[in-house]
């Protein structure tokens, strides 16, 4: 099977994770990659795993430092249409944020 189109880590961390090795999953912070996780979950049919991405996802602390990844995130979930609210919350997130700051 060859999956083109995701970012790599996100594939990795996600089918590790699908195979019972969820360790990266935990650790990992990154908007992008998480929203990709997502993507790939979305078109391939995986469920298991999108309740754990979307809560990593609303709990994030947001910096200076990822602001552009959460924005890049939410381009990237505003096309699947199952997780609108989870998009709008985190839009939310990010223009607060950058109001703030």
């Amino acid at each position: 099977l060859e999956i083109t189109g995701y970012n790599a880590k996100a594939v990795k961390i996600l089918f590790d994770y699908v195979a019972g090795y969820g360790d990266m999953m935990e650790n990992e912070d990154n908007f992008e990659i998480l929203a990709d996780m997502i993507r790939l979950c979305d078109f391939y049919g995986i469920q298991k795993p999108v309740p754990l991405i979307s809560h990593k996802i609303s709990t994030i602390k947001l910096s200076m430092t990822n602001l552009l990844s959460c924005k890049r995130a939410c381009q990237v979930l505003q096309n699947l249409e199952k997780f609108t609210m989870l998009t709008k919350n985190l839009e939310d997130r990010c223009n607060t944020f950058a109001r703030a700051n």
